[in-house]
């Protein structure tokens, strides 16, 4: 008999394994005990906040009542995707609702341990909110795409401040290992380089295991000068001088004004061919990619699009 009920929630889980609708994995839940059993952990799997619910997000009492649940402890990964604010003052809503969305997400961050990926849209997360990222023991990816617009970033910037741009008074700092198996970070729509290269900056050199690396600059920051116009040279430069080798990353994105011309010698003379892979980046309107040639080493031009 116990045979044949293991083997029933085995089938069980293989079927809620394939059910991505949120909705259809809630009602399962409530079939029967069995069902609630194998549906629980695929239903707080994968945890989305959008335009249309972030409101749940920023509600003490439901968002309390959600860390009270015993599927908590499945959550493994964190969307926020927020494009349009509620209020009369979208701007005014924007600045006031990332604080509130931020501490939101660092409340629950804090209960979820087992987190594998977050990914923020339309959000630039604050301080503390990076800070409960660190001392997740199974973060394997992130990924920012800072809302559009040096004026949209502008009001709550300032929030990532402070202990990320203190790398030149503290260099020891930096050896702390806080994203111990992170491999994936990609932060894209940068408007103001100024502020958050240190914070790029700080976080690759506390990943040791970092093997995909995105980074985009915003459109609107055509203005940018000196070495913020070339901000990846810039982060590898400073990586290897911290470091005292070479940036070993598996594949690079570097999207728009990130990078200071086409010269891929140039771009990549802090970087260690024999571990990268793929290299992808924006000049001109155009995409170019490059795949390493095992032989000797060397990277070979696969695809250049507009």
């Amino acid at each position: 008999m116990a045979a044949k009920v293991a083997a029933i929630q085995e089938l069980l889980l293989l079927i809620v394994e394939q059910i991505t609708n949120h909705m259809t994995l809630y009602n399962a839940c409530l079939v029967s005990h069995a069902f609630n059993v194998a549906s629980t952990p695929q239903l707080y799997k994968h945890l989305r906040w959008h335009d249309k619910n972030y409101t749940i997000l920023i509600d003490r009492e439901r968002r309390c009542l959600l860390l009270q649940q015993r599927g908590i402890k499945y959550v493994r990964k964190v969307t926020l995707a927020i494009t349009k604010w509620q209020g009369a003052r979208e701007q005014r809503a924007r600045t006031r609702g990332s604080s509130r969305i931020c501490a939101a997400m660092a409340d629950i961050i804090h209960q979820c341990w087992r987190i594998r990926e977050v990914v923020c849209e339309g959000i630039s997360p604050s301080s503390e909110f990076w800070r409960r990222l660190t001392v997740l023991p199974c973060l394997e990816s992130v990924s920012v795409a800072f809302p559009r617009g040096r004026k949209t970033q502008r009001p709550y910037l300032h929030l990532l401040e402070g202990p990320f741009e203190l790398i030149e008074s503290d260099p020891e700092a930096w050896k702390h290992v806080a994203f111990a198996k992170l491999r994936r970070l990609s932060l894209l729509n940068i408007s103001d380089p100024r502020v958050l290269k240190y914070f790029v900056l700080r976080t690759m050199l506390q990943s040791p295991e970092l093997e995909h690396l995105a980074l985009s600059m915003a459109r609107d920051d055509i203005q940018a000068s000196g070495d913020h116009k070339d901000l990846f040279n810039w982060l590898a430069g400073q990586y290897m001088r911290y470091k005292g080798h070479q940036l070993r990353v598996k594949s690079l994105q570097l999207g728009f004004n990130v990078v200071a011309g086409t010269c891929v010698p140039r771009m990549l003379k802090c970087v260690d061919l024999n571990v990268l892979e793929k290299l992808s980046f924006y000049r001109s309107d155009d995409w170019y990619e490059f795949e390493a040639n095992g032989e000797n080493g060397s990277l070979v031009l696969s695809c250049a699009s507009s």
